[in-house]
């Protein structure tokens, strides 16, 4: 039934008929939980059905993210995608807009000479990710590299025009160890940070809704003579007008990795409950952190996935008992892939990994580095309980490690993945400047995103990358950032067991 999270079966066309017309005719359903024995069952054998699989040019291609708002799902913001300011420049685009569900776009502004007059201590601008809350309020964070704090950009207007919020993460700001309850400060000297995150809690059903959560790797003064890199964490009740309850991951203490290529700026997520969640890889496995009071304490739940060892973990959730979470992983056997387990008891209890990128011949590692992590990204659908998955491929690159494809794959249970389907057939796309064995170098593209939308059958899916179809120079000036629309068949709902 729509909403449900049973298991799909093998559908025949009569029944798939007659969930197409109920999935249109029924009105919005609340997410339900998958109650079940944690044991897989497969998938029909039948390749999923695109109707459309869609790709335009938005802008420069840089580290980009995608955002949908939740009151207008034609709404979309793709940032990463525009010009920076300069002094020169006095007019930038800090995001583009769309009104039309992707198909056209349109650059939002502000000003250099504003942003000054608001900074006075001069300012710098790298990795936007956006977010949209309840409200349909739309955010952008930014990493500043600078001792002044990073910055929110708000915008009231469906992301036309931005103004600038308080400042987070300053180097005065009291910054709780989540090991030892010790007070940190940020670092004076050390003012390196990268894979910003924020996102809003876009629920109307949330008691928590519109708080505004924000997720950074920086370094913190943990004794007077040393600092350690961590990820430090930030909420806003007001819309960005105050921050507090600031959190520090990191250093030798709380588990969560501080090395740099394993932070991650999407390891956090909202359920429709209000249960706010963090996560990120360990030597053990992979650590989920659990907050049923809007940021304010947590709880922490071990994922044990011996002997696979995570990369990259993301999170995301259907209540405060039901997770999911998906990892980039290997083993010496097997190699790296990507992975999914999920709970149904809060993260007590979890599923065996089940793989998602295609066992294939041979089947070394697929996902693609693009000169930073990685590229991966998953999201949860807010009307259906769907999990889609989008990374870069490079099994068809030849060898040549600049390039790689967009792939996709789906599941309603965490459990079962429908066979991979490969977005670019024109591919593959340059994503990178240059190839070190299997890796990329010289990009600094850390990351794709990838959105569901808020649709009433919730039948499509948006992913933004940056992709080129010639050699990229040393700053990824051949890079254009991509936004592909998935249009998946509306009948793609569960079918009780």
């Amino acid at each position: 039934m729509p909403g449900s999270l049973s298991i799909i079966r093998r559908l025949d066309p009569i029944v798939l008929l007659m969930l197409s017309i109920l999935a249109v005719a029924s009105p919005p359903q609340v997410l339900m939980a998958p109650v079940r024995a944690l044991t897989s069952q497969g998938l029909s054998a039948a390749p999923p059905s695109f109707p459309s699989v869609t790709m335009t040019t938005v802008g420069g291609g840089f580290e980009t993210s995608v955002a949908v708002n939740p009151k207008n799902p034609m709404n979309v913001i793709v940032t990463g995608c525009c010009v920076e300011p300069s002094s020169e420049n006095d007019s930038f685009g800090i995001a583009s807009v769309s009104s039309d569900g992707g198909r056209t776009w349109r650059n939002t502004n502000s000003t250099f000479t504003y942003v000054s007059s608001v900074v006075k201590s001069g300012w710098g601008f790298a990795d936007p990710v956006g977010t949209f809350d309840a409200d349909g309020t739309a955010y952008i964070g930014t990493v500043l590299f600078t001792a002044t704090g990073d910055y929110l950009f708000k915008s009231t207007d469906n992301g036309n025009t931005f103004t600038l919020s308080s400042p987070f993460f300053k180097t005065s700001d009291d910054l709780l160890d989540y090991q030892t309850g010790a007070i940190v400060h940020l670092c004076q000297s050390e003012t390196e940070q990268d894979f910003p995150a924020v996102i809003a809690d876009p629920y109307g059903t949330s008691p928590y809704k519109n708080n505004v959560y924000v997720y950074v790797r920086v370094a913190a003064q943990i004794d007077p003579y040393t600092c350690f890199f961590g990820q430090a964490f930030e909420r806003s009740t007001d819309g960005g007008k105050t921050w507090g309850a600031g959190v520090w991951f990191g250093g030798p203490y709380s588990g969560i990795a501080s090395d740099f290529s394993l932070s991650n700026n999407r390891g956090m997520a909202v359920a429709p409950d209000g249960t706010f969640f963090l996560t990120g890889p360990t030597s053990r496995g992979a650590l989920v952190l659990k907050s049923t009071d809007g940021g304010a304490s947590f709880q922490r739940e071990m994922v044990h996935l011996a002997p696979i060892q995570p990369n990259d973990v993301e999170v995301a959730a259907v209540s405060s008992s039901n997770i999911f979470v998906v990892f980039y992983g290997g083993d010496p056997v097997n190699g790296f892939h990507l992975y999914s387990v999920f709970s149904v008891d809060g993260g007590s209890i979890w599923s065996s990994p089940a793989r998602i990128d295609d066992v294939i011949s041979p089947d070394r590692s697929h996902v693609a580095s693009a000169g930073g992590p990685d590229m991966w990204d998953f999201s949860l659908s807010p009307r259906t309980g769907r999990l889609d998955v989008a990374w870069f491929d490079n099994r068809y690159n030849g060898g040549n490690y600049t390039l790689a494809d967009l792939y996709y794959s789906y599941s309603f249970d965490g459990l079962s993945w429908v066979p991979n389907v490969r977005l670019t057939p024109d591919g593959p796309y340059f994503v990178c400047t240059r190839s070190a064995g299997r890796g990329c170098t010289f990009n600094g593209n850390d990351f794709m995103w990838v959105a569901s939308s808020y649709t009433r059958d919730g039948s499509r899916v948006y992913i933004a990358a940056s992709m080129g179809k010639v050699p990229c120079s040393d700053f990824s000036t051949a890079l254009y950032t991509r936004f592909v629309t998935i249009a998946l068949s509306p009948v793609l709902q569960h079918r009780s067991t």
